[in-house]
């Protein structure tokens, strides 16, 4: 099973995790592979007609959780590190990586692309977390925003 999560504010206005449900998927040894069948296969993220951004976090036995960090346009989202990094305390995450989506399907990472991956880089070396990296998703599969177009995993 794999939670899904939002942070939320109790009555003092203190941040907490809200479980919004639990996933029934089956991993091996999680990892970035499985994050995004998941999300592929529950969230349809290759195939959405917005920009969606996805947190995927990883604790020291792997196990996984998913929360939702933005929707944009067609072409953007803004994100905020501040939520990033409260998601990534909250969870307890040793590693984690981001998806999002193109609804172009072009797997050209884009300058903003390689901007959010070094201020994921930043954010993982002040906290002291594993960054597993940046993937731009489509219909048929993913790449790093660091790899070219030919090294697309299919899922």
């Amino acid at each position: 099973m794999v939670p899904y999560y939002e942070v939320v504010r109790n009555n003092h206005n203190l941040p907490k995790l809200l479980k919004l449900k639990e996933i029934d998927f089956y991993r091996d040894n999680g990892g970035v592979y499985e994050a995004a069948q998941l999300l592929k296969a529950e969230f349809h993220l290759g195939e959405l007609n917005s920009e969606y951004v996805y947190l995927a976090t990883f604790d020291d036995s792997w196990k996984m959780s998913i929360f939702l960090i933005g929707v944009g346009t067609t072409d953007e989202c803004y994100i905020y590190k501040k939520k990033i990094a409260l998601d990534l305390l909250l969870s307890g995450a040793d590693s984690f990586c981001l998806f999002h989506n193109h609804p172009s399907q072009r797997i050209i990472a884009s300058e903003s692309d390689l901007i959010t991956n070094n201020e994921m880089k930043e954010l993982a070396a002040l906290l002291e977390l594993d960054y597993l990296g940046n993937y731009i998703m489509i219909k048929q599969g993913y790449v790093n925003v660091e790899d070219n177009m030919n090294d697309l995993v299919n899922i």
